[in-house]
């Protein structure tokens, strides 16, 4: 009996474990076609390509990016296509509403991936940058950006977008908070907003930034630098009649030479005329370098300052004008005929365009960032603790005078020694925070601190890319997907496939995960 019992137990044990590795080949057999789908999903979404197709049914000719590169994979790879044929019809997993839950939960875990960058400090510090815009079906969005150093990088991460009717302040402000939510940040650790200079997000008493300091209390509001140098510049080109008439003449040559056929011949020519001699482009190159290095992402507060102070004091007349003073700065319609005249001018728009610059530079803030300059080796600034005092008590740190004396020394030291500085996070790599715990925390505040809100633009170019003509129908959640995946595309492919498989089998499906 104890033989028959054994034996019993035996087949029981057999049957169980071949129906478990059975199952286990199935799941295994599954998650391998869900990963293509995946794989295929992911890179539409990151190249910013359409996946439907106008008809996606077997007569149709183009079934779409998403079937059509499905095909394509299956033909090469035999074993993609068995499993796809020995699936029921109904669990191939490659309908319409199962793209959108993979593309809803690819996102979600990018954001998890920021919101784990974000908490994997105790003290890491923060930027909120923020925009609106109106999509192609005249959706108003509302997106946001954070900024913050991580492993002693800077990045600049999009959180994602959302839709509104109330363009208001309060209701703009709240539309940021609902963004952010999910990310369970520490309000006392923001240290900046960057917005534009429109008046509900700027406005002193209830704009935007005034609203999002009653939550984030030490934020310092930034209006984008690079919008400041725009505005600086359309101002300059309006000083007079003449130099209306100048930018307007160049717009539109600029406009006629846009042309593919044109612009070639014209480059063409200039190769037959002058073989020696780089072709000439209609560019701005003095504002365009300091337009671009703006829009870096890894400028920081003081290589903004640098490039505008630098950028100001680099205007100088040409060398036929050096004699040359100023006796109006009112623009005057009136012919070009002399030196005198393009002197008159010439100066009048140097001294608007500085004006312009000291007026729109020259504010609380900029005070708080221009102190980033004392802890930077090779500054005039540099090694004068005085200036570090607003920031210092601003954002709550201790700074005191033995812990930057010492390491002052040690930066000195360093640079005697070769070390170069070209930027603070040099400087941060040199900051050890056992050391210098409070020096530490005031550099991470002032790398952070936000110079433009451009991120958040680019982000709208994915949005532009995405939602065509051809795709105007489509919900912003699903928008809000393909962008951030489009837009965070080195994040995105750091993705790990059997994440997105666990997370997306949370619900109920029809086909074993």
């Amino acid at each position: 009996m104890a033989i028959k019992r054994a034996g019993k137990g035996d087949i029981i044990h057999q049957v169980t474990k071949d129906t478990q590795e059975h199952f286990t080949d199935l799941i295994e057999r599954n998650r391998a076609h869900v990963k293509v789908i995946i794989d295929i999903l992911l890179f539409c979404a990151k190249q910013g390509i359409a996946l439907r197709g106008h008809k996606e049914d077997t007569e149709s000719l183009n079934r779409g990016n998403f079937l059509e590169l499905f095909k394509v994979l299956c033909k090469y790879d035999p074993e993609i296509k068995r499993r796809l044929d020995e699936l029921p019809a109904n669990a191939k997993m490659m309908s319409p509403d199962i793209q959108n839950d993979l593309l809803e939960t690819a996102p979600s875990l990018l954001r998890r991936k920021i919101r784990a960058e974000l908490h994997a400090q105790a003290d890491t510090y923060y930027a909120i940058l923020a925009d609106e815009y109106k999509d192609l079906s005249k959706k108003e969005l509302i997106a946001v950006c954070v900024r913050y150093i991580f492993n002693g990088n800077l990045r600049e991460r999009a959180v994602g977008f959302v839709a509104t009717d109330d363009m208001t302040s309060s209701g703009i402000a709240g539309k940021i908070l609902e963004v952010l939510e999910p990310l369970h940040l520490d309000p006392e650790l923001c240290v900046g907003f960057s917005f534009d200079g429109a008046a509900v997000m700027s406005g002193g008493r209830t704009g935007v930034q005034v609203l999002l300091k009653k939550t984030f209390p030490h934020a310092v509001y930034v209006h984008c630098h690079s919008h400041r140098l725009n505005l600086v510049l359309l101002t300059a080109s309006k000083v007079s009649p003449t130099v209306v008439t100048f930018f307007d003449v160049i717009n539109s040559l600029h406009h006629f030479m846009t042309g593919a056929n044109r612009h070639a011949r014209f480059l063409q020519i200039q190769k037959e005329l002058h073989p020696d001699k780089p072709c000439l482009e209609l560019l701005f190159s003095a504002s365009e370098f300091v337009t671009k290095g703006l829009q870096s992402l890894s400028v920081s507060v003081t290589d903004s300052v640098h490039m505008i102070e630098v950028g100001a004091r680099n205007k100088k007349l040409p060398a036929r004008l050096s004699d040359s003073h100023v006796t109006s700065t009112v623009g005057r319609c009136a012919p070009i005929r002399s030196d005198l005249d393009l002197q008159s001018l010439w100066i009048s728009i140097l001294d608007r365009q500085l004006m312009e610059l000291y007026n729109r530079f020259q504010n609380d803030s900029y005070g708080i960032m221009k102190a980033a300059a004392s802890l930077l080796p090779g500054s005039d600034a540099f090694g004068q603790m005085e200036i570090l005092q607003v920031p210092s008590k601003h954002y709550g740190l201790g700074v005191e005078g033995p812990e930057f004396t010492v390491f002052v020394q040690l930066l000195k030291r360093k640079v005697d020694g070769g070390h170069l500085y070209p930027s603070l996070i040099e400087v941060l790599d040199s900051c050890e925070k056992d050391v210098f715990p409070n020096m530490n925390s005031l550099l991470r505040v002032l790398i952070t601190l936000p110079v433009t809100s451009c991120s958040v633009e680019r982000l709208f170019s994915a949005v532009n890319q995405i939602k065509s003509s051809n795709r105007a129908t489509m919900l912003t959640e699903r928008l809000n997907s393909l962008s951030l995946l489009t837009f965070e595309r080195e994040l995105a492919e750091t993705l790990d496939l059997d994440e997105i498989i666990e997370a997306f089998k949370a619900r109920p499906r029809r086909l074993a995960l």
